[in-house]
């Protein structure tokens, strides 16, 4: 089964706005939903989303309620921060902000593809992204 995984901004787009993802990011997600493939977001990027939950949602899901709906969505599978990824760090310094290199080392880790709209992690060439 191919594996996703999501950044923090493909996690909000998938949850409150799918219509802004590209036709493909859309399949995924269908994918996903038909078990098909596997959606991982890694608690970085779930941590990261609760800072602008409200914005996203358009102040119509607060962080209890956005938490709740991470947990019933059966195609999110969330995962945490292990050793493998801490060790991919230093290989993905060309992305520069630590969270990103976070959440793409989930990506590389997995041998999947990153869900991302972040210009410069995809021009990092560090990890393969899809949009």
């Amino acid at each position: 089964m191919r594996r996703y995984v999501l950044d923090t901004h493909a996690l909000l787009v998938v949850m409150f706005q799918r219509w802004a993802m590209t036709k493909l990011g859309r399949a995924i997600v269908e994918l996903g939903e038909d078990y098909v493939a596997e959606l991982v977001v890694p608690t970085m990027a779930l941590v990261e989303a609760l800072r602008v939950v409200g914005q996203y949602s358009r102040g119509k899901r607060t962080i209890p309620q956005f938490l709740e709906d991470i947990e019933s969505t059966h195609y999110l599978r969330i995962e945490p921060l292990g050793m493998e990824q801490v060790r991919l760090l230093p290989e993905l310094g060309s992305i520069r902000e630590l969270h990103d290199r976070i959440i793409a080392a989930h990506a590389v880790a997995a041998d999947a593809l990153l869900i991302t709209p972040d210009q410069q992690i995809r021009d990092s060439g560090a990890v393969e992204t899809v949009w």
